[in-house]
């Protein structure tokens, strides 16, 4: 604790890397941290990469930081994907980036799939570009979808392709709600789409305000279709704001509107303007002098 302290490095970082291994020797970190301050790298990626694997040889971190300054690829897309996998093997790391370059696909792309995962076979990597070639799909697409999942099976990508081919729906809409979840289960979007096109929803609204989050439930879909047509509110207004933050409590919405009514402002000018639903405190701050904050004084536009 106390090299730690003297340090400033986090505690846990050193703990997380110590997994299972018992307190290190501090003569090992004070070499790791030079290494870390010589070379300007942050030290959690490297302990996150370590981790339950103990402090690493530097003669080993020497050569990974070699290979990507070499390569003018970021080290922390190398430690991300190895993490808790220790320094990986250049060599496989050579075949990687040789893969990326004869491919031209981003290297960032692939490691974020790996992420915790190792260096991918490059010949499931063959597969999956194939696929994305012929069916015309943005690799992108499909790795955001399987961030920290690896290369997805091909057949699986077959059903969600003709479920999107088949609905006219943009495959992008769906990858990114999916985002880091991996390919979904085309029943529950039929239920979704069911309930978008009873409704007259627009499926792309939806699927950005449950980017990462994956298909909402539609019950409460509904919660939040019957507040906007009960109070006349646009509901494109408030999914935007929603953005990647899932269908909002509509209890919170009583607020906010409430709170725009007797402010005499705008509902749109305040979801235009947020990523998820402000406090009153935060609004009256910014319309000081309106009505509802009691202790502002009264100011000329």
């Amino acid at each position: 604790l106390e090299w730690c302290t003297n340090n400033e490095v986090d505690l846990k970082s050193i703990t997380g890397m110590q997994n299972g291994l018992g307190v290190p020797d501090v003569k090992k970190l004070d070499g790791l941290l030079e290494w870390f301050t010589n070379n300007e790298v942050d030290l959690k990626s490297i302990t996150g990469m370590q981790n339950g694997l103990g402090v690493p040889d530097v003669k080993k971190l020497d050569g990974l930081l070699a290979w990507c300054k070499d390569n003018s690829v970021d080290i922390k897309s190398i430690t991300g994907m190895q993490s808790g996998l220790g320094v990986p093997d250049a060599k496989k790391l050579d075949n990687l980036l040789a893969w990326c370059k004869d491919n031209s696909v981003d290297i960032k792309s692939i490691t974020g799939m790996q992420v915790g995962l190792g260096v991918p076979d490059v010949k499931k990597l063959d597969g999956l570009l194939t696929w994305c070639t012929n069916n015309e799909v943005d690799l992108k697409s499909i790795t955001g979808m399987q961030m920290g999942l690896s290369v997805p099976d091909v057949k699986k990508l077959d059903d969600l392709l003709a479920w999107c081919q088949d609905n006219k729906v943009d495959l992008k809409s769906i990858t990114g709600m999916q985002m880091g979840l991996g390919v979904p289960d085309v029943k529950k979007l039929d239920g979704l789409l069911t309930w978008c096109t009873n409704n007259e929803v627009d499926l792309k609204s939806i699927t950005g305000m449950q980017m990462g989050l994956s298909v909402p439930d539609v019950k409460k879909l509904d919660d939040l279709l019957a507040w906007c047509q009960d109070n006349k509110v646009d509901l494109k207004s408030i999914t935007g704001m929603q953005t990647g933050l899932g269908v909002p409590d509509v209890k919170k919405l009583d607020g906010l509107l409430e709170w725009c009514t007797n402010n005499e402002v705008d509902l749109k000018s305040i979801t235009g303007m947020q990523v998820g639903i402000p406090s009153k405190d935060e609004l009256n701050k910014l319309f000081r002098g309106r009505r509802g904050d009691e202790s502002a004084v009264e100011q000329a536009p």
